[in-house]
């Protein structure tokens, strides 16, 4: 069936939210606490495999979110360095958990709490039936953007290694001709970076 793993990016110094924007609080709960609640079923059915969670390293409060939820906090000395430094993290430790082929990562967004709790297990889906090795979803509010979380097959994981600043995956799939497959997915599941987004989340269905 593949092993499955979840990677939760949280290291970003939320500059234009006026910073600790994922322990910003949203209906009772830290913004990353909600990314990281919709993964427990999942880890706890063993449809996940484990999971990690990339944090500040000045920030013990989000580490202790990750491990309260049963994820591996890994620390990130240089947030500043963009996306790509933190997904070099997430696979660097990744790439020694997955013992046997195949296996995927499914790359969570901190600042994304809304994310409806049927995708992941969509994407997993579509993975094993070997629909594809690239897998995110299109959320019918907002088709132009790309969605999160994105699956990734094991067979690529090598390639975190070539992105560079706030670049994520989805440049170098492109100059490789790596297809990615859409999920048609209802709603939308829209990024945090200002008080206004969060103010925004509110009409949000979870």
């Amino acid at each position: 069936m593949g092993t499955v793993y979840a990677v939760v990016l949280a290291a970003g110094r939320g500059e234009r939210f006026g910073g600790t924007k994922l322990l910003a609080t949203w209906r009772g709960r830290p913004l990353l606490g909600h990314v990281l609640g919709a993964l427990r079923p999942s880890l706890e059915s063993g449809l996940l495999a484990g999971g990690c969670v990339v944090v500040p390293a000045d920030s013990p409060a989000v580490a202790a979110l990750a491990s309260e939820a049963g994820m591996v906090p890994l620390p990130n000395h240089a947030p500043a360095s963009g996306l790509s430094f933190s997904l070099g993290i997430a696979f660097d430790w990744l790439l020694p958990q997955a013992h046997r082929l195949p296996a995927a990562a499914v790359i969570f967004l901190g600042d994304q709490p809304a994310v409806p709790p049927d995708v992941l297990p969509n994407l997993i889906a579509a993975w094993r039936r070997g629909d594809g090795m690239v897998i995110r979803p299109r959320y019918a509010q907002a088709p132009s953007e790309p969605g999160h979380p994105l699956l990734v097959d094991q067979s690529l994981w090598g390639l975190a290694n070539e992105l560079t600043g706030d670049a994520g995956f989805g440049l170098v799939f492109s100059a490789r001709q790596i297809p990615i497959v859409t999920i048609e997915t209802p709603g939308l599941n829209p990024d945090v970076d200002t008080p206004t987004d969060l103010t925004n989340l509110e009409g949000i269905e979870q």
